[in-house]
């Protein structure tokens, strides 16, 4: 077995002096919607495409439906147009029971998850072992646990908002007058 290098020469010596330049791609025009005045217009001509530098088809494409970006500013110019103040106590309060909710149902699946991973990764630890090499994700995961349970806890402690029952009118609050 020979394990020395041994050099080929080249067919055209020039050929490896070369240096291959690479195409430059073309630089693309902008698409720049502008109207122009109708001052500058001569007289008789009405044609709107004459007045776009950019042709119909392309025009086409800016009555798309908005995009995802478009969609959500809306969304949070809409939030913002919120009278706070307006919002009651009740109103808030299914939020709290599912933000609770959410925190705990969450840490509970992450939880589970980092046990499975942790199980069929390094199957041969204990489950101390376990947690002191995942510690820190477990941590995390329990920690936004027990944030769910306070929520859960503080909405449970709250005294209980009595809501208007649709009852008839007694005779007293009708606003009947003697004479």
């Amino acid at each position: 077995m020979d394990l020395q290098r041994k050099v080929t020469p080249a067919e055209n010596p020039a050929e490896n002096r070369e240096m291959w330049e690479f195409a430059e791609p073309e630089e693309r025009q902008r698409l720049d919607v502008v109207m122009v005045p109708p001052e500058t217009i001569p007289s008789g001509e009405d044609n709107i495409a004459d007045w776009l530098s950019v042709p119909a088809e392309d025009m086409a494409e800016a009555s798309q439906p908005p995009s995802t970006r478009e969609r959500i500013v809306n969304f949070y110019l809409a939030l913002t147009k919120i009278d706070r103040q307006s919002i009651t106590d009740a109103e808030m309060q299914p939020a709290r029971i599912q933000t609770g909710l959410l925190f705990v149902g969450f840490s509970a699946l992450l939880l589970m998850w980092l046990l499975l991973h942790s199980h069929t990764i390094h199957p041969g630890l204990t489950s101390v072992q376990q947690i002191q090499r995942y510690w820190e994700p477990y941590i995390a995961f329990v920690c936004m646990g027990v944030a769910g349970m306070m929520m859960l806890g503080r909405e449970a402690m709250r005294p209980r908002v009595k809501l208007p029952v649709n009852q008839p009118e007694s005779v007293t609050d009708s606003g009947s007058t003697e004479a």
